[in-house]
């Protein structure tokens, strides 16, 4: 039982993407409103991106890029 904790909580943010994504599904698939289905297709989108792109992923990258190129620094 401690393992599945465990690994749930090492993964907690792709469960709440996939959260998001289930929110978003149903607010585009399940409202008549058309205003609705829009911000449910913005909070869907919102998933995907960050499930495609992590914040952390973004974090390593701003880091990484900004000292291995000394030349683009600021003066």
């Amino acid at each position: 039982m401690e393992a599945a904790a465990a690994h749930f909580m090492a993964k907690y943010n792709y469960w709440i993407y996939v959260v998001l994504m289930m929110i978003g599904f149903y607010a585009m698939i399940g409202k008549n409103n058309l205003v609705k289905k829009l911000i449910g297709m913005n909070i869907f989108q919102t998933a995907i991106i960050l499930f495609l792109f992590p914040p952390e992923q973004k974090r390593a990258a701003a880091s990484r890029s900004s000292t291995s190129m000394p030349h683009c620094r600021a003066r």
